[in-house]
């Protein structure tokens, strides 16, 4: 809640372009997580419901997570040869289609921070690809993605 309190106050004193909302929601994780009483469910729905225009959710994790220790990064099969081993690093997570999005946001992070920026745009099928809030904006057909600091 505290990085997104800060996000509020950055964005208050340099408003951006077009309207944007900052969300926060219970019942990510289990025994909720992929059923329809999640908070971000609920929310995605309401939108869609309400024929919302939506450019772009981001779900943001994991803020604050940093470790430079070796092998503190797990991936599923095969992704480790590609990534980073050190939790250092900010990841930019989409779906394949996505990749004008997840590249937009990777460039927006590479300007804030000094960080690494990874990106992974991959079949939504891969483990962790869809492990949050951002599922249930693909659900209602909106444009999402994860964005996280290393786990």
């Amino acid at each position: 809640m505290a990085g997104i309190l800060e996000l509020a106050r950055m964005l208050a004193a340099n408003p951006p372009a077009m309207r944007t909302e900052l969300a926060l929601w219970t019942l990510e994780e289990p025994p909720n997580f992929r059923n329809e009483t999640m908070g971000s469910a609920v929310h995605a729905k309401s939108l869609a419901d309400a024929k919302a225009r939506v450019k772009l959710m981001i779900s943001v994790e994991m803020i604050g997570y940093f470790t430079g220790k070796e092998d503190s990064q797990e991936y599923p099969a095969g992704l480790g040869v590609f990534y980073p081993s050190k939790g250092n690093f900010i990841a930019v997570v989409g779906k394949w289609g996505q990749g004008a999005a997840v590249s937009q946001v990777k460039e927006a992070m590479k300007l804030a921070t000094a960080l690494p920026v990874e990106t992974l745009p991959a079949p939504a099928f891969v483990p962790g690809v869809d492990f949050s809030d951002h599922l249930n904006f693909w659900a209602e057909e909106y444009e999402a993605i994860h964005k996280l600091a290393g786990d």
